[in-house]
């Protein structure tokens, strides 16, 4: 069992890095605390990463998927060829060659290899795009779409590398992009052996196919940069925003862990208000039983025995009467005294509460 879950979780794993997850069917990741990519453009990005570089990764990870997607369209459409005549040429192995680099690409980021991975994929582009002009000898259309390489090749340098971060690779890279752009017609006629380059300065000039590319290439790139600085002035004002909401966030936790503990503390003091005023409750209840009843029976007694004694008695009755009169006034100071002990009782036990 253990290792059929252990077989399982790689199986998935491997599943959420070659599609995109957020697409997937969920047969395909049934577990979604199992799922550590999110899709592809995510492969190997976490919010632990520096902003620039998490960008950067992003957008190379973008690529990598395009390039593959195109590619593979491209191998589709050729499988026939491949399988019948095989790759007779260099050239014709490009198509597979640069797929298995943008792949692999994606599996390095996903390893956390992300200079790695850039370099070499734009290393073999670089090569193989925009060094061997359209994987063939130089003809007609070639001159004209071989400089829309260069374009896209200096698009991806600013996708791909950060200024300043990695200013040498992103400098070099970008220079060379803008040169193959700008003298195309020059490198592709190095490959002319058919003397092709006559027929295109017949429809055009040599300032127009340097100018033009030049002139596509310097707009795409400062549209790119401009949407860069958008893009990075929005993070900017969106790291601003959560700070203040996590700042906000801790004082509004600061105000109600003291807003609890205040009414913890009010709460105390009513309990030991209401304690007391039941306290004080109960002796006035007891004070009102030893008034209604102990205590103004002694005294009703002697206040009787004192109009007896006013009355014309004989000696024996009289003597009697100062009998019964002695005991009242005892009866009366042993309840005044249980008064006194209650009433001081009840105040030592309030006290030692407090």
């Amino acid at each position: 069992m253990s290792e059929l879950h252990t077989g399982k979780k790689s199986f998935t794993r491997f599943l959420n890095l070659i599609c995109f997850t957020d697409f997937c069917p969920p047969f395909l990741h049934p577990d979604p605390t199992e799922v550590k990519v999110k899709n592809l453009f995510h492969a190997g990005v976490d919010d632990a990463l520096d902003p620039d570089l998490r960008s950067r990764v992003i957008s190379s990870n973008i690529v990598f998927t395009i390039i593959s997607l195109i590619l593979m369209i491209i191998l589709a459409l050729k499988a026939n060829e491949y399988l019948t005549v095989g790759i007779p040429a260099f050239r014709a192995a490009i198509p597979i060659i640069l797929f298995i680099v943008a792949m692999g690409g994606i599996v390095l980021n996903h390893f956390r290899y992300f200079l790695t991975a850039r370099l070499i994929f734009f290393i073999c582009w670089t090569v193989m795009i925009t060094g061997f002009p359209i994987w063939r000898d130089a003809s007609l259309y070639g001159y004209f779409l071989h400089p829309m390489f260069g374009i896209v090749s200096s698009t991806m340098v600013l996708l791909m590398f950060s200024f300043r971060k990695e200013q040498w690779v992103y400098s070099v890279f970008l220079v060379f992009s803008f040169l193959i752009t700008v003298f195309s017609f020059e490198f592709v006629s190095l490959f002319d052996k058919a003397g092709v380059s006559e027929t295109v300065l017949s429809y055009t000039t040599r300032f127009r196919l340097h100018i033009y590319p030049l002139f596509f290439s310097i707009f795409f790139n400062l549209v790119l940069i401009y949407v860069f600085r958008i893009n990075g002035k929005f993070f900017t004002l969106q790291q601003v925003q959560h700070e203040t909401i996590v700042n906000q966030n801790r004082e509004l936790s600061e105000t109600r862990l003291k807003l609890e503990l205040a009414n913890t503390e009010l709460e105390l003091r009513v309990r030991a208000r209401t304690q007391e005023l039941v306290e004080q409750n109960n002796r006035l209840t007891d004070y009102a039983f030893f008034h209604a009843h102990v205590l103004r029976a002694p005294v009703s007694r002697i206040r009787g025995l004192v109009n007896l004694m006013n009355l014309p008695i004989d000696p024996a009755e009289e003597k009697q009467v100062r009998v019964l009169l002695a005991q009242s006034m005892k009866e009366l100071d042993d309840t005044i005294h249980l008064m006194n002990d209650r009433l001081q009782t009840t105040e030592n036990t309030r006290t030692e509460a407090v």
